[in-house]
């Protein structure tokens, strides 16, 4: 059986939205700003000194943060717009893909603990790009070969 089109779309958009909630916190209206902060604490420490900032108001989630969920809603637009068969095909590469992708996340994290480093936060966001793109291609071959045992 073929997976509908919609499916790969309906990801790449509930992800793009989530982004684009998350990068618009700090000029939405109160309740809704509050709701995108608090989720977004969950997974992120929010420090402020790491985070972007909309004039005053700092981003709801860290440089880092900023840069996986990015590369998560690229990759998942990507993913739509070419479809599951193409999708599906990456399936062989997804562990290599996600080794080379959490790789730069990791490295920037180690020189920061091991005070080799500290990375600004252009180079932050940067690191975070491969890790958000790989974990969400990863996702979207799941979905595509409609495979569970793609994510073991």
């Amino acid at each position: 059986m073929r997976l509908p089109v919609w499916t790969l779309w309906t990801l790449a958009v509930a992800v793009t939205g989530w982004v684009a909630a998350v990068l618009a916190a700090p000029i939405l209206p109160a309740w809704p700003a509050a709701f995108v902060y608090g989720v977004s604490s969950l997974v992120c420490h929010q420090l402020t000194e790491r985070s972007f900032h909309w004039g005053a108001a700092q981003f709801a989630v860290c440089a880092r943060c900023t840069g996986i969920y990015v590369g998560a809603a690229l990759a998942t637009l990507a993913a739509a717009v070419t479809g599951p068969a193409r999708v599906t095909a990456l399936r062989p590469f997804v562990r290599p893909l996600l080794v080379a992708g959490v790789a730069p996340t990791i490295i920037t994290v180690l020189a920061e603990w091991l005070g080799v480093w500290a990375p600004s936060h252009a180079a932050r966001l940067v690191s975070g790009l491969p890790f958000g793109a790989s974990v969400m291609t990863t996702m979207a071959v799941a979905i595509a070969a409609r495979r569970a045992d793609t994510l073991h």
